[in-house]
């Protein structure tokens, strides 16, 4: 194992699984440790094939590498390590002289280094999505709170604000708080 304690070092509780949509360094039998996603082990969108392998004992993860051809495999959490959680780890792995990877060729080692870029960005469109929800919400928050103060009888501010919705125009919204202010 690469490491023995550290933010990247995945511990579970027993019987425990990582939440599908992890990112992590995942190594598989004689390749490098890989960048790689965690999915749920009933996912209908995994392969058949690779379903069909899932050990009995659910000792292991299914995992789905950011390689070239998307490849599965199950592993277990002593075959994984959290990507992104420790610079120093992610420094190791990716580095051309590294003492943990085993490069093959210069061309195995650059396809790593666009996996783990590729992962990264992946990660940074989740949290993207969390902090636009987040701003989503606020903004209804905000919106009901100011219709509120107004005395505003002609909109349900129970209605949730949602960008398309048919029932409550944004248009005469933004109208009545410019007007408010």
């Amino acid at each position: 194992m690469l490491i023995t304690s550290g933010p990247a070092l995945v511990v579970l509780e027993p019987g425990k699984q990582l939440e599908g949509g992890t990112l992590v360094w995942a190594k598989a039998d004689t390749y490098p440790w890989w960048p790689a996603v965690v999915w749920e082990p009933d996912d209908p969108k995994i392969p058949e094939d690779v379903r069909k392998k899932k050990p009995r004992d659910n000792s292991r993860h299914i995992v789905q590498f950011f390689d070239p051809t998307s490849s599965w495999t199950w592993v277990t959490i002593g075959h994984m390590l959290l990507l992104g959680e420790d610079d120093g780890v992610d420094a190791s792995l990716l580095s051309p002289t590294s003492t943990v990877q085993k490069w093959k060729t210069h061309r195995i080692k650059k396809q790593c280094r666009e996996a783990f870029q590729r992962a990264l960005a992946e990660m940074e469109t989740d949290a993207d999505k969390l902090a636009h929800e987040t701003e989503d919400l606020a903004t209804e928050v905000t919106i009901s709170d100011s219709l509120k103060e107004q005395g505003s009888a002609d909109v349900d501010t129970g209605t949730s604000v949602e960008q398309g919705s048919a029932d409550v125009d944004m248009g005469t919204i933004v109208e009545q708080l410019a007007s408010a202010s």
